[in-house]
């Protein structure tokens, strides 16, 4: 009952649907209590916390959710940041316990990631029939739920695309499951060029070249033929202003800002000056407060009152766009460490997974379906951590889920396909 709730829970959170079912009819559904509580009711009655803490990675993160709680108290702001902390417990932090703490067996993990591989699939069809153009650029986003702007919905549809993989090259795949996988990850990669996140192109491109290094070297030519036709196709398709903004990197220099004349070229250039700012700032209070940070959430706040009382202007009063300083300025550098130790000891248990069962598959069906399940989260890994190094996403559940994940696949492997390997 447990982990079927577990399913629904999981699909409604990657693709925010019950927030947009809940804008669309006008009252709260409840629907992530429906599914949620007995999720949780089904780890608490089958020991999955216990199972959950039992490799390095899952402790890390529990040191990191320590510090924060402990950063929360000697906040800057007390009054804030204790209830984001106690929502954080409530909302994110969870998602890892289900993941880690519910599944148990192959079959069980396999069919979380087609759940997650549909909801990429859902993700494209709710922003082609729901979405909408941001700004004078025309970039497109989705106005409703958690990830409202085209940046933050972008960096959701990079962590997605890859588990399209999952149907694309399954074996025994019929063949309309696999055209259609391909449609939605052209159409997604699509979706988040057109977003005009500039965190995206550069994720999706960390992501693409990680994808071509690890195909063995009889498909390397053809992954590089295939990517660069969907790439000049995709461009040819995107507008005229979100194509420029794509390239306004550095747009803040002499030679870039003499390149930059049309309103929506300053408006990237703009953005791309506000951001370094708040990227120098966010190192800088970092140092100032090495130990616990400014208080979980407040660097917003903590920036707007600084600037003022020092220069007597008004601060940008925003977050810092950088998911890795976000937690480091507000949390201290110990917590940003078990942070990083955390996602980092995850990547390398998952890729010793990738390893093993591509040197032992021997024509297994489900050491092929293993080894590619490591394969698409490994570059969904990839792909999210550079893109949020743009974003504010410290906080979300991205990161705790990815961390379960990892956490189940070692367990599952050890258990399961250990005699595979021999």
């Amino acid at each position: 009952m447990g982990l079927r709730a577990a399913y629904a829970f999981f699909f409604l959170r990657f693709t925010d649907l019950h927030q947009i079912l809940a804008a669309m009819t006008g009252f709260n559904n409840y629907l992530m209590y429906l599914f949620g509580i007995p999720a949780v009711l089904g780890v608490l009655l089958s020991g999955g916390i216990q199972r959950a803490f039992r490799l390095r990675s899952s402790r890390y993160l529990l040191a990191f959710v320590i510090l924060m709680s402990v950063a929360s108290v000697f906040s800057t702001w007390i009054g804030g940041s204790i209830p984001f902390t106690l929502a954080y417990l409530r909302t994110s932090f969870p998602c890892f316990l289900l993941l880690a703490g519910l599944i148990m067996t192959w079959k069980e993990y396999w069919r979380m990631l087609q759940v997650i591989a549909f909801s990429a699939a859902v993700n494209v069809v709710i922003a082609r029939t729901m979405g909408k153009l941001f700004g004078q650029q025309g970039r497109m986003g989705i106005e409703i739920g958690t990830n409202n702007n085209p940046n933050d919905f972008a960096a959701v549809l990079i962590l997605l695309l890859p588990f399209l993989g999952l149907f694309l090259f399954a074996p025994k795949q019929r063949t309309i499951v696999r055209l259609l996988a391909l449609a939605f990850l052209l159409a997604s990669s699509y979706l988040v060029l057109a977003s005009g996140s500039r965190g995206a192109l550069l994720g999706m491109s960390v992501a693409t070249v990680f994808t071509i290094f690890k195909l063995p070297a009889r498909l390397k030519v053809l992954a590089v033929l295939s990517a660069l036709a969907a790439c000049l196709i995709i461009a040819a398709a995107l507008p005229t202003a979100v194509g420029k903004r794509l390239v306004s990197f550095g747009a803040g220099s002499d030679t870039g800002a003499q390149q930059f004349n049309s309103d929506s070229d300053i408006g990237a250039q703009e953005s791309w000056e506000n951001r370094k700012q708040l990227l120098e700032k966010s190192l800088l209070y970092t140092i100032e407060h090495p130990l616990l940070g400014v208080g979980p959430d407040q660097f917003p706040n903590y920036e707007g009152k600084r600037v003022q009382e020092e220069t007597g202007h008004i601060g940008q009063w925003h977050e810092t766009h950088n998911s890795y300083t976000q937690i480091s300025s507000e949390n201290g550098i110990p917590a940003v460490v078990f942070f990083l130790m955390a996602l980092g000891y995850s990547y390398f248990a998952i890729r010793r997974v990738y390893r093993l069962t591509k040197k032992s598959r021997n024509g297994d069906t489900e050491l092929k379906k293993l080894n590619l399940a490591a394969f698409c989260l490994l570059v969904s890994m990839v792909g999210f951590c550079v893109t949020i190094t743009f974003n504010n996403f410290g906080y979300q559940f991205f990161i705790p889920a990815f961390v379960g994940l990892a956490v189940v696949m070692t367990e599952v492997t050890e258990r399961e396909f250990r005699k595979r390997w021999v």
